[in-house]
This record gives structure tokens, C-alpha cells and sequence, in this order.
């Protein structure tokens, strides 16, 4: 009675452990007993418990088992086929035949057991120590070994859609004035001083996004002024007053581009495979851009106008794979091929985003 209730404490350990860190099984989804999963994927031990605890308490009961039926006498074919049962679902796990993931260090461990039941058989008790103590240093440094493996990420689509952030646009009457003071409205672009520590690469983005409003300005019959030349003549004259630029320069407008850069997203709401719109315990951050201009009338020195434009990515919806940690990868045409990880605000959207934001500009100084 001490053996079957060992059994049976060993298989009620294991069912808890499954209960505590593995609800999903179809034993508690059919009765209705299965739950949230608890968040404790941080703490390391849990590893242990939710993938392995189980395994290792089932493969102990089914070697006692077979003990107490050669105890009993009963014919050796249930004690042979008790003893490949666990070897027998991780192969059949593997062809597919059973629902699951084969797991070599299941296998592993099912080894270990079963080499320490046949050990304590033909062992005496006095000589058993020993073995025990070596078998534990290998199955310990071995462990070890593979746990320190890289573990496998597994990749999932999913389709994120983002509210658009709005824009925020500001301007006070004296811009229609200014606007009709004049057939062609000349105006300048002003840029923020980068400093001694940009990089190459950032330099030329930089001069490509400045180039692309300048020349949106040009094509709309603005007289666009040279930003490089009206940049010495302020320093030259040293001018604190902006009246005095207008005489000077012959520009009526300063588009300041006060600041531009990226803005983070964060969503945990996909939709999967199926149409199905999922809330997830991941955070996913996508990448989007917000950029501010100011609008100031040389002639008055004041400022007429304040734009503040978003660019909010996937409004329409955008298909990334994702892993466990919630990093996104683009879906790329072979999914054997290695996943491309997400580029965010690439340079091409760049230059189209400033691109329709000098077009609203115009737009909306064009119809003061």
C-alpha cells in the first residue's frame, strides 16, 4: 500500500505541476479546469518545473510501477511495454503521432531514470553510492551543457494596426496678410544645428530630408532662399533684430524645422492567422516619426504658425512574424529562409513623410 500510494503522491505532483504552469493541456481544457497561465516566466527555477517537473515525476511512477508488478509477480510484457512508454511518446510526438514537442532532454532524463532502476536492481546497496554520485555529476554537467544551448525561437504572423496619431496645426491671421503681401513669397529653411558628433550617414539623411522641403517650396513658385548663404549673412552682419533680415536677405518667411525624430509605438493586439483579434501578454513597439515646424514673418519678427505632423506606422495594418519576446521580423517569401529583423522608419518612408508634410505646409499657406 506504501508503494501505490507513492505512485499515486508522485502522479498527483506532477498533474499539479501541470495545472500550475502548463493549463492548456486537453486533461483540464475538457473538464473546464484549465486557467491563465501565471506570469513567471522571469524567474529561472520555473523553467525546470513547467517543462520538465512533470515529465520526470511520470517516468518515476511508471518505473515504480513496474516494480511493484514484479513484486506481485504479474507477467514481465506489462513491465516491458510500462518501461518503453516514455521513450514511445517522445518518438511518436516527433513522427507527429502525438500531439507536442519532442524534447531530446526529455529523452535524456527518461535514460537516466530508467539506467537508475535497472542499476538499483542488480546493485547491492553498499556498492550503489558510488554509481549514484557519478551518474549525478554527468547528468548534471550534461544538463547544464545543453540548457546553455541557445534555446529555438519559434516565429508567429500577425497583423498590427495602429490608431493614427493626429496632427497638431497652428496659425494666427497675420499669416494671410503675408501671404498676400507679395506674388511670390520668398522663403527660407532653417535647419537645427546638428553638432561636431553626427555621423556621416546621419549627415546625409539629414541634407536629403532638407533638400526634399526645398524643393516641394520650389516646384509650388515659391522663391526659395539658400539656407547656407542666409546662415553667413546673419553671422556676418550679427543681426539680433529679424526686420532687419528682410532688408537684407529679401526673405519673408523662416520655415524652422525645429526638431524632428522617432516615436515609439506600443501595442499588445495583433490579428493571427485566422482573422482572430488577439490581446497578448507581449509588447510590441513599432516605430513611427514626429516632426515640428515654426512658421516666423521676418518682416514682424513674430511667430504665424506652428505645424506639428505624425507619422503613425501600419494605420492600414502591417504583417510582421514575432518571436516570444515580442521582437517583430519581416515575412519574408521562404519561410526556411533566416527572419529579417524590423527596420523601423526606413529612409525612403522618411523622405515621403517629409515629403506630404511640405506639401500640407504649402497647402495650407497657400489657401490664407
Amino acid at each position: 500500500m506504501i508503494k501505490i500510494a507513492y505512485i499515486i503522491l508522485l502522479l498527483s505532483s506532477g498533474l499539479l505541476a501541470y495545472w500550475l504552469f502548463r493549463p492548456e493541456i486537453i486533461f483540464f481544457t475538457q473538464l473546464k479546469l484549465h486557467h491563465s497561465d501565471f506570469n513567471l516566466s522571469g524567474i529561472y527555477w520555473v523553467f525546470f518545473f513547467r517543462n520538465y517537473f512533470a515529465d520526470v515525476v511520470w517516468c518515476l511512477a511508471i518505473f515504480e510501477t513496474v516494480s511493484f508488478f514484479n513484486s506481485k509477480q504479474f507477467p514481465s510484457i506489462y513491465s516491458y511495454l510500462l518501461l518503453t512508454l516514455p521513450f514511445l511518446s517522445e518518438l511518436f510526438q516527433k513522427t507527429g503521432l502525438l500531439p507536442g514537442t519532442f524534447d531530446w532532454i526529455d529523452m535524456f532524463i527518461y535514460f537516466l531514470l530508467l539506467l537508475f532502476f535497472i542499476t538499483k536492481k542488480r546493485i547491492i546497496m553498499k556498492s550503489l553510492k558510488p554509481h549514484v554520485i557519478g551518474m549525478a555529476a554527468i547528468s548534471i554537467f550534461l544538463i547544464s551543457l545543453l540548457a546553455s544551448a541557445p534555446a529555438k525561437m519559434v516565429y508567429k504572423p500577425g497583423t498590427f494596426t495602429l490608431m493614427k496619431k493626429e496632427d497638431e496645426i497652428f496659425t494666427k491671421p497675420s499669416l494671410s496678410d503675408i501671404m498676400h503681401s507679395s506674388k511670390n513669397i520668398s522663403i527660407v529653411l532653417r535647419v537645427p544645428y546638428s553638432g561636431d558628433k553626427v555621423t556621416q550617414e546621419q549627415t546625409q539623411k539629414n541634407n536629403s530630408i532638407y533638400s526634399t522641403i526645398e524643393k516641394e517650396f520650389a516646384k509650388a513658385g515659391f522663391i526659395v532662399r539658400d539656407r547656407g548663404l542666409f546662415s553667413k549673412i546673419l553671422e556676418q552682419g550679427n543681426i539680433a533684430d529679424y526686420s532687419k533680415i528682410k532688408e537684407l536677405t529679401e526673405t519673408d518667411i523662416i520655415l524652422e524645422l525645429v526638431s524632428y525624430g522617432d516615436v515609439k509605438y506600443n501595442t499588445n493586439r495583433y490579428t493571427d492567422a485566422k482573422g482572430k483579434l488577439v490581446t497578448s501578454n507581449l509588447n510590441f513597439t513599432l516605430t513611427g516619426t514626429t516632426v515640428e515646424f515654426k512658421i516666423i514673418s521676418v518682416k514682424e519678427s513674430d511667430l504665424v504658425g506652428n505645424f506639428v505632423f505624425n507619422y503613425t506606422p501600419c494605420t492600414s495594418g502591417c504583417k510582421y512574424n514575432f518571436d516570444q519576446t515580442g521582437a517583430l521580423y519581416a515575412i519574408t517569401a521562404a519561410p526556411s529562409k533566416k527572419n529579417t529583423p524590423y527596420e523601423f522608419v526606413n529612409p525612403d518612408v522618411l523622405e515621403s513623410f517629409f515629403k506630404v508634410c511640405s506639401q500640407r505646409l504649402i497647402e495650407t499657406l497657400k489657401s490664407k
